[in-house]
């Protein structure tokens, strides 16, 4: 068995300095190295391969597109090492953005509010979250519906107004997300989204050697 970890070619792009730590964790703990875009290299897994992936929809597609049997977050491999040095947030209270992506994940939506507890982090929940979630920032594109067919089944994303609504629920100073998209939408609406890669691997992190 190989195990694989697809690091998101836009998360990357968005946040270099952090998804380097990310990586070097992911090498020094687990001997993992990046297997590059899902989008072309998911044809390279085996059925026995496990698949670890930082972007929802990076998970979609290696889920429905590649032949490994077992697909996971990224949040859930780090959720089970009782090592990482969890930085401390002296219980500060934070909004929980959970993705549309990620609606009918919730071993992956347990496994982020489990990893801000363990950073002394307060979460704030918000009325459609869990299953219920419809928001993210990403219109999704046909070549992925072709890669990950099965996003067709899930309910569709909000309206404009329904966003709106969404967003006026917000009033802490930082929101959580575990999307890149959630992450620009909140942002851009004025909002201080905070993605968990940047809490869980901020500048002043010390790995173990």
């Amino acid at each position: 068995m190989s195990i694989h970890f697809f690091p998101s070619c836009k998360v990357q792009q968005q946040f270099p300095q952090a998804s380097l730590r990310l990586q070097d964790y992911l090498q020094k703990r687990w001997q993992l190295k990046p297997a590059g875009c899902c989008r072309v290299n998911h044809q390279q897994l085996a059925p026995e391969d496990a698949a670890f992936y930082i972007c929802n929809t990076c998970g979609h597609i290696l889920t429905d597109s590649s032949a490994a049997k077992k697909v996971q977050a990224i949040w859930q491999l780090i959720d089970q090492d009782e090592q990482f040095p969890f930085p401390d947030y002296q219980g500060e209270l934070m909004t929980v953005q959970d993705c549309w992506l990620a609606s009918d994940k919730p071993e992956v939506q347990q496994a982020v509010r489990s990893l801000l507890y363990k950073m002394n982090i307060q979460p704030l929940e918000l009325t459609d979250n869990f299953a219920q979630s419809r928001f993210c920032g990403v219109t999704t594109s046909a070549a992925t519906y072709q890669l990950a067919p099965t996003l067709s089944d899930k309910a569709g994303q909000m309206s404009p107004e329904e966003r709106q609504n969404h967003l006026r629920q917000i009033n802490t100073d930082k929101v959580v997300c575990y999307c890149r998209p959630c992450y620009q939408e909140i942002n851009a609406a004025g909002k201080h989204g905070v993605h968990m890669l940047e809490l869980l691997f901020p500048e002043q992190l010390r790995l173990a050697p």
